[in-house]
């Protein structure tokens, strides 16, 4: 595991392949909370490890997973955003495709279209795996009440007991049973903790302010999207998808952690997006 220091935290992350910074770089990033891109994609990085000599790099944002605590403690857009493009900044590598679970696309969408950010890296594509779309999470915003209600309550038995022990169900099942109890035992002493109680307070602020934001068309894009939450993105709209003649649209058959369910496909559809002249 590399360590990295910056003004706003130590970031630590994987870093897999150094081959030359002018060829692209995968930055991974999990969802919202607490969640680690090491463990969430670790079989996805084994196997393009294989198939490829592509700079892959998974990033725990500060406060979750394997990374410090955030010297900023409200868990904004503006924040994590800013802490992104630092790490990013500071790790030196030039041409960058972001892969994206869940709610992390929301802060690379901030970061990617903002002008306001000085980037020292060229952003030569987008892959979203189920990626949030701020304008649907408008409406299933209760979502967040209901995650940070289950948040609080953890946080009162952590009081009762020195260990909490959380349950698998975010936990990727193709771990071999030594990671799997890693990750298990990372999870457990993170959740509840100040930092996702913050970013799920926070939420509904940021997707409000990223409403309507769409992907810029100069960025390639692919989505994979799950048979779970299609219907969703028909009614209330891809912001990823954008009119970039190499940008694509994929369903799976999947439930959100597609690159779970569907670990082979995902590794397939990246290997080929890449290809691609970005």
């Amino acid at each position: 595991m590399n360590s990295l220091q910056t003004e706003f935290g130590t970031f630590n992350f994987y870093q897999y392949i150094e081959s030359s910074k002018e060829n692209l770089t995968l930055i991974f990033l999990s969802g919202i909370g607490i969640n680690s891109s090491y463990y969430d994609f670790f079989n996805v990085i084994e196997e393009l490890k294989s198939k490829t000599t592509l700079n892959l790099v998974t990033l725990d944002i500060l406060g979750s997973g394997l990374s410090d605590k955030p010297i900023n403690k409200a868990r904004t857009l503006d924040n994590i955003t800013t802490e992104i493009n630092c790490f990013l900044n500071t790790l030196d590598c030039r041409n960058i495709v972001f892969v994206c679970h869940s709610f992390s696309a929301v802060y690379i969408l901030n970061l990617i279209n903002s002008r306001s950010y000085r980037k020292k890296y060229n952003v030569k594509g987008f892959i979203g795996i189920d990626p949030t779309s701020s304008h649907m999470m408008l409406h299933y915003a209760s979502d967040f009440d209901y995650s940070l209600d289950e948040v609080l309550r953890i946080k009162e038995k952590r009081k009762e007991k020195d260990y909490f022990e959380i349950d698998k169900t975010d936990i990727n099942p193709h771990l071999e049973k030594n990671l799997f109890d890693e990750c298990k035992n990372c999870y457990s002493n993170l959740v509840g903790n100040e930092f996702q109680i913050s970013e799920l307070l926070e939420a509904k602020k940021t997707v409000k302010t990223m409403d309507n934001i769409k992907l810029s068309e100069e960025i390639p894009s692919m989505s994979i999207l799950s048979t779970l939450n299609i219907s969703d993105y028909n009614n209330f709209g891809n912001p990823y998808f954008n009119r970039n003649k190499y940008s694509l649209e994929i369903v799976l058959n999947s439930h959100h952690y597609v690159h779970w369910k569907q670990l082979n496909l995902v590794v397939d559809f990246i290997i080929n997006f890449t290809k691609y002249d970005l």
